[in-house]
């Protein structure tokens, strides 16, 4: 995950929401509801993490291109 741009601390939020779905989906179902609902959850949360770097870069990629305005 690092390599993909994520920091420590978001590698390690990752690989503990990962950890976690996984237990999760091994408990015995309570209704049936409950797996659909819990796959978009897990997925609306890896959406945030992977959204991260990219977000962290559009704004180093303004932040430069403005700096750039400013010195012509």
């Amino acid at each position: 995950m690092l390599a993909a741009g994520f920091t420590e601390q978001e590698a390690d939020g990752w690989l503990l929401l990962n950890r976690g779905a996984a237990i999760f989906f091994e408990l015995p179902e309570q209704h049936p509801s409950d797996l659909p609902e819990a796959v978009e959850a897990i997925h609306v949360l890896q959406g945030k993490y992977l959204a991260r770097p990219t977000y962290r870069r559009y704004l180093e990629a303004a932040r430069d291109e403005g700096a750039e305005g400013r010195a012509r």
